[in-house]
């Protein structure tokens, strides 16, 4: 899915991904959405929770207190792609469950995001 959007921001450029990502279920299939995220920790992206497009949610925690999403713009600034693993509520489930999310440079100040919820509920790592 990551790739897809990638390949829509080169065809379309970027206004027309981030109206299709915030306003179509395009980049949406069950519990797996896509987010554009810029080097600061912004979302101009989300495919399900709009209300954070805009939002700079750099210090947002995970399940365990994980700064998971400065751990996203770290990655970002040293490679191109990556995965994070955190724990994360399932909205499908309203379980908090593991999550892997894999990340793609898209320019140099914004990526694509795509996380995959594991199958088993979160334990302690």
């Amino acid at each position: 899915m990551a790739k897809q959007v990638i390949k829509k921001f080169k065809n379309d450029g970027i206004d027309k991904t981030l109206h299709t990502i915030n306003h179509t279920q395009i980049f949406r299939d069950r519990d797996l959405y896509a987010f554009i995220m810029n080097n600061e920790g912004v979302i101009v992206a989300h495919g399900v929770l709009q209300a954070l497009v805009g939002k700079n949610i750099i210090r947002l925690t995970d399940g365990d207190g994980k700064l998971m999403i400065q751990e996203f713009v770290d990655l970002m600034k040293v490679k191109r792609t990556g995965w994070v693993n955190y724990k994360w509520p399932n909205f499908v489930t309203g379980k908090l469950d593991f999550k892997s999310t894999y990340l793609e440079r898209m320019d140099e100040n914004l990526f694509v995001g795509v996380g995959i919820y594991q199958t088993k509920t979160a334990r302690t790592r």
